[in-house]
């Protein structure tokens, strides 16, 4: 069943996401964050969110493929790649030191942290999970007691039970303090997002205004705008071409290998290239790719081991 079936015979399928969730819910109750636990909440979810019911058995979609992936593709490598801190190791035997942002300290705790010896900006960020992040332009204006108070809770809200991406599970918690890295006057710091798919990066998404009006676009390795999104409105006009584009396909290329989809993220900062991070599971794999004939043509790019 696709989402043509649901909205050509919607009364098929009434009543099902109260009977998904139904049977989450006693799931949930007597085998919490278990495999059994995951695969019901991921039904449940995928129906809410897309409207259609997922099909686990034989995945087409991209977002479907992207779900059986948590649920049947477990390769502990997964979890040091989510890691923040640990991928850093991976990212520097792959392709050198040279294209991660430097590391100005990792802590246990917020309490560790001195603040005295950090410099006037910096990012600190929690290593499991996404958006905990505290962008710190001045110090002297960083409210120190509430950031504190958003690590503490950061450190206990593990990005796995946001959507079950599986690789986030396991990771023991740090918190890493990073260069603060200033984008272009007109652009700010544009975020470019590699899809790649077995080694290969296909599509760019380009974030730009992530923390106040987020849009995206799509382009192809030979930069034409792509007709499609993912749940973010587009700008007016298309973002440039960044000239280092060749450097950071080479990079996302190396960083892919082996893996059915990663997307790799890079900044472009004062003409150098810097990894931002890897994924598995953009947007927790619960944002469709509009119109729905690009969820299935990014869905044939992703080759599990039944699509050989």
């Amino acid at each position: 069943m696709n989402i043509h079936d649901f909205f050509h015979n919607p009364e098929k399928y009434l009543g099902m996401q109260a009977r998904l969730f139904y049977w989450y819910k006693i799931i949930h109750q007597i085998a919490p964050w278990t495999f059994l636990d995951d695969k019901a909440y991921i039904k449940y979810k995928f129906l809410q969110k897309f409207g259609f019911p997922i099909n686990l058995k034989n995945p087409k979609t991209f977002n479907e493929k992207l779900n059986w992936m948590k649920l049947y593709d477990r390769d502990p490598i997964y979890t040091k790649i989510a890691d923040k801190y640990l991928v850093r190791d991976y990212i520097n035997e792959k392709v050198g030191v040279e294209y991660l942002n430097p590391l100005l300290g990792v802590y246990k705790s917020p309490e560790e942290i001195d603040w005295s010896k950090l410099p006037d900006q910096f990012v600190l960020k929690v290593n499991q999970g996404c958006k905990f992040n505290i962008l710190c332009k001045d110090k002297l204006q960083l409210d120190i007691p509430k950031s504190l108070e958003k690590l503490r809770h950061w450190l206990k809200d593990n990005g796995y039970y946001h959507a079950r991406e599986w690789p986030y599970k396991n990771i023991t918690p740090r918190i890493i303090c990073e260069n603060y890295l200033d984008g272009d006057p007109e652009w700010g710091l544009l975020d470019y997002k590699f899809f790649c798919f077995n080694g290969e990066p296909i599509y760019v998404a380009v974030d730009y205004n992530r923390f106040t009006y987020h849009t995206q676009f799509f382009y192809d390795m030979n930069w034409r705008r792509q007709p499609f999104i993912q749940g973010l409105p587009t700008h007016d006009r298309d973002s440039p071409r960044p000239e280092n584009l060749g450097e950071m396909i080479e990079v996302a290329r190396k960083l892919s290998q082996g893996f059915p989809f990663i997307r790799v993220d890079f900044y472009n900062f004062n003409h150098k290239v810097l990894v931002g991070e890897l994924t598995f599971h953009p947007a927790g794999d619960f944002k469709m790719i509009t119109p729905i004939k690009y969820e299935r043509l990014l869905g044939k790019l992703v080759k599990l081991n039944n699509d050989y």
